[in-house]
């Protein structure tokens, strides 16, 4: 009895147990199926089907006369399921000899037909679910592929694959590549292709694909389930024409000159609207192209096209006549212990500032700045006209990446202002802008004191039609006094006629300001002297339409003054721009120069002179004075001893060194004949009271 009961016992547990995990499973079960149904579904399908996103076709860029600098190009990648689980084996067997022959002579025909026989059919064999049959391919060759045997069947039955993709395409190719930028994927965009992302890039799709191996997803349909809708097109503000000259001529220049990089910007003067912008820097293969935005992007200390803004700060202030004198004394004076010079000597040691101006005398230039300001201790007033005139400020313009310009404070010993700062900010040193920043400036001048926002776009259109408009943008109506503007309009129309910019010979008026300045002046040792070469102005001069600078970095052959490098660029575009036809000027290669055997002279204007005919040389003393030597092929700078006790021997020196020599040294001179010293009536090295000399010239 006692055994029964303890059988009876364990078979009530066993059934308990079995009732417990039989409730469970059917919770489970009800949970799973029906509660928790719909999650563990799309679990389920995730592992076999998904939705891959479709890329959107992008809106067009466009210039200012609709055409496409650039546009997207749909191609397609075909490729072939050949275990389709709708293909009948009877189907591939009937139609693989003809379409291994339409493979062939259609689509590559480097490849036999037998080869792409045997191909395809050891992908079969092998169970392959993609095999790719033409890359890239146009929608016109789509056409005729989707007609070759066997694929003619369809998705399923033919096995046929189609995977859309866009291309982004420039018609233009070079022509404003960097402001126009780069699309890719995943990657930061520059140019109107990354400001305007948003607006070109559309909204993407969707496409159902399932999973026929772990890395292969087929389309379900080639239909998406959600389409995808195009970006809108943008309208930029450049001219192809323009645009097309612009980076002509300055890639004849740079590469003519050997530079390292240039800069050509035009502007429409009453808008402000950008009609061309090329930047072009040399490629370690040794040829040019458009690899950064310079002219946005990159600060430069502009030189002598500064001292336009320097004038009107004088002018502004009513601290000026433009008639008044300025001693220049020869292109050479000491401001704080520092030499400063002009870029080529002068005759005369006094002009107007007016003139100082034209000929772009960095002396005249300094010598105004400390008679009128840094004597009075108000430079501060100095800088704040230019703050005034806008130059410390980005323009704003619809590209990433402008640089800020660099503007000291006055007095501001953190920002290393120093007493030099006044006279070598007044001819474009000390200071940082863009090359778009300057030509804002100089198009302000032009437009009669309105500064006007640079900009690039008109319109971004949807279907054919403007959703948005972009209109002209003032930003000051009046940067200076129209008595200042004026002025400065006339300053710049006398550096044509008169001054620096005569050479550049135009058929109607043009105002402008050539620069040439040194951007390696803080460098020690024998370190070669490097320039850059510019020139900002506008045209006609009585009516100006276009603003236009040009920059021309570190030309090393045949020149580097503004008006020889940077000048010919500004005429060639200022023609296209009032559609005259540019001569066709042949660049003369300049023949072997005849080098002195012997002269005697000024060392700066000697390097001068040899560094403007891309001359190497030895420089073989520290003295301010030297005599140059012809010796074994090349030429060699040697001492001219100038004794401070005794007489100094002047020698076959022009009458400019000889007389700023004689007389430093206390001597009354008196000169006969033009050229050089043939005689002096003193002999050289002598000690005497004698402070009276005669020269012969010839």
């Amino acid at each position: 009895m006692g055994r029964k009961l303890d059988v009876l016992k364990r078979m009530y547990l066993m059934v308990f147990i079995f009732l417990v995990v039989a409730v469970v499973l059917f919770y489970r079960v009800i949970n799973i199926s029906i509660v928790e149904g719909e999650k563990w579904r799309a679990e389920g399908d995730s592992l076999f089907l998904k939705y891959v996103p479709i890329e959107a076709e992008r809106g067009n860029i466009l210039s200012d006369d609709g055409s496409f600098l650039a546009t997207s190009l749909q191609f397609f990648d075909i490729r072939v399921d050949l275990n389709s689980t709708a293909m009948r084996q009877e189907d591939f067997n009937n139609n693989i000899d003809s379409l291994a022959k339409c493979l062939s002579a259609y689509v590559d025909p480097s490849k036999s037909s037998t080869l792409f026989k045997n191909y395809l059919i050891k992908k079969k064999n092998e169970g392959s679910r993609s095999v790719l049959i033409k890359r890239d391919a146009t929608y016109k060759q789509l056409a005729q592929i989707k007609k070759f045997p066997l694929l003619r069947l369809g998705r399923y039955k033919g096995g046929l694959v189609i995977e859309p993709k866009v291309v982004r395409k420039k018609p233009f190719k070079h022509l404003a590549n960097r402001t126009i930028g780069e699309y890719r994927k995943n990657a930061q965009m520059v140019g109107l292709e990354g400001y305007f992302d948003e607006s070109l890039r559309g909204n993407e799709g969707k496409q159902l694909r399932y999973r026929v191996s772990p890395s292969v997803w087929l389309p379900v349909n080639e239909l998406t389930e959600i389409t995808p809708t195009k970006g809108s097109d943008i309208k930029t503000t450049i001219n192809v024409g323009i645009q097309d000259v612009a980076h002509a001529a300055l890639l004849r220049s740079l590469e003519y000159h050997e530079a390292e990089y240039g800069v050509a910007l035009v502007m429409e003067v009453e808008t402000g609207a950008i009609k061309a912008i090329s930047n072009l820097r040399k490629t370690q293969g040794g040829g040019y192209a458009e690899l950064y935005n310079d002219a946005v992007g990159t600060k430069i200390e502009p030189g002598s096209t500064f001292k336009l803004a320097t004038m009107m700060a004088l002018l502004e202030d009513e601290r000026l006549d433009l008639d008044e004198r300025v001693r220049i004394w020869g292109g050479k004076d000491r401001f704080c212990g520092r030499t400063v010079y002009d870029s080529e000597p002068h005759a005369f040691d006094e002009t107007t500032a007016r003139h100082a101006f034209e000929i772009s005398s960095n002396v005249g230039m300094a010598r105004l700045v400390t008679e009128k300001y840094k004597k009075m201790n108000d430079e501060h007033k100095f800088i704040e006209k230019f703050r005034q005139f806008h130059l410390d400020k980005k323009t704003g313009i619809e590209i990433k990446g402008e640089a800020t310009p660099y503007f000291k404070d006055a007095y501001d010993t953190k920002e290393n202002w120093s007493c030099l700062s006044s006279p070598w900010i007044s001819f474009g040193y000390e200071v940082a802008m863009t090359p778009l920043q300057i030509l804002a400036f100089y198009n302000a001048v032009a437009n009669n004191g309105k500064y006007m926002k640079p900009y690039m776009v008109s319109e971004i259109v949807k279907n054919r039609e403007a959703v948005q408009v972009f209109s002209p943008i003032v930003l000051d109506d009046q940067i200076a006094k129209k008595s200042t503007i004026s002025k400065a309009q006339k300053l710049l129309e006398g550096v044509m006629l008169n001054g620096t910019g005569k050479k550049i010979k135009l058929p109607f008026s043009t105002a402008g300001k050539t620069g040439t300045s040194q951007i390696n002046y803080t460098a020690r040792g024998t370190e070669k002297t490097k320039y850059q070469s510019s020139f900002a102005g506008y045209f006609p001069a009585n009516d100006p339409k276009y603003s236009c600078i040009v920059i021309v970095n570190n030309p090393t052959k045949h020149g580097y003054y503004g008006s020889k490098v940077a000048g010919p660029v500004f005429r060639e575009i200022a023609l296209k721009c009032m559609n005259r036809v540019p001569e066709q000027v042949e660049i003369e290669e300049s023949t072997e120069p005849t080098f002195p055997l012997y002269d005697v002279g000024y060392k700066k204007d000697i390097k001068t002179i040899l560094d403007e005919m891309n001359t190497e040389y030895g420089e073989w003393t520290e003295s301010d004075y030297v005599v140059l030597l012809a010796k074994n092929d090349s030429l060699q700078m040697k001492t001219r001893n100038i004794p401070s006790k005794k007489v100094p021997n002047v020698m076959n020196m022009s009458m400019r060194d000889a007389l700023y020599v004689l007389e430093n040294n206390g001597y009354e001179t008196k000169t006969n004949g033009y050229g050089r010293v043939v005689a002096q009536s003193l002999k050289a090295g002598i000690a005497t009271e004698d402070k009276k000399i005669e020269l012969t010239l010839k």
